[in-house]
């Protein structure tokens, strides 16, 4: 029993080893100066046009990633996470209703929070401590048709009334889950109507968290937001976006001019 104890004490120090190492090899992100500016949000004639666009051109395969073999359940809702947790991973939905068969209007997202006292490697870029970064796949952006980073911190604080019915899902993770995260954003630069942002962020968070979450059949963010509602006690209203880096996208990330 001893030796299988100090055995797992040397496999949890070298996978933080690994981890802190990984972190200093990633380019550091650029923290966001979020100086004053007026945006002014798509019309829904142009919303439209590159949504359309997004549907035809886009053609990006499923998103399959392995299954992380240590998975925890999502915390009670509105609690802190835990202070032995290396990393916080946050799913949010939003979207808007309508009486159609299939509402495909809203979008969801990821959110990683560093809970470490050192710099932490999220998606390929290291963030300092108690700062998060967002991601999200997109097919209706300019520059690119894939993952994002922050775009949905962007909308937030410049934008506030961007996105209703926001809701959240909320899981403390260890050094493991971060990995299978961090494995499965560095697979996700792809977007497809089928294979969209709310596929994106249901395999992620169903690779580490045993409260699984369902898409539907097509993935929309109204059929996810109504799983994530169905999990008791655990999912958060109108919560908080943080917004503490640039706008990024692809894999390894590039630096947007769209947002600059």
């Amino acid at each position: 029993m001893k030796k299988l104890s100090r055995l797992l004490l040397v496999l949890g120090l070298a996978l933080c080893i690994s981890l802190t190492a990984y972190a200093e090899d990633a380019p550091a992100a650029q923290p966001t100066a979020k100086e004053p500016r007026t945006l002014t949000a798509r019309t829904g004639t142009e919303t439209s046009l590159w949504n359309a666009y997004a549907f035809l051109a886009q053609h990006g395969t499923a998103y399959r990633f392995a299954p992380c073999a240590v998975q925890t359940p999502a915390d009670a809702a509105g609690t802190a996470p835990a202070e032995d947790a290396v990393a916080v991973l946050r799913l949010y939905t939003t979207y808007v209703e309508k009486d159609t068969p299939v509402n495909i209007d809203g979008h969801v997202f990821l959110a990683v929070t560093n809970n470490t006292d050192a710099d932490l490697a999220v998606g390929g870029l290291s963030i300092a401590p108690g700062t998060s970064i967002t991601m999200g796949t997109r097919g209706n952006n300019r520059e690119h048709a894939g993952l994002w980073y922050n775009v949905e911190s962007y909308n937030t604080h410049y934008l506030p009334d961007f996105y209703v019915n926001l809701t959240c899902l909320q899981l403390s993770m260890n050094a493991e889950q971060l990995a299978a995260v961090n494995a499965a954003l560095a697979k996700a630069d792809k977007w497809s109507a089928w294979h969209n942002c709310a596929a994106f962020g249901a395999a992620v968070w169903n690779t580490v968290c045993t409260d699984k979450v369902d898409p539907g059949t097509p993935p929309t963010p109204a059929s996810l937001a109504a799983s994530v509602r169905s999990c008791t006690g655990k999912w958060n209203a109108d919560p908080a976006v943080p917004f503490d880096y640039v706008v990024y996208y692809g894999y390894p990330a590039v630096p947007s001019k769209e947002f600059a």
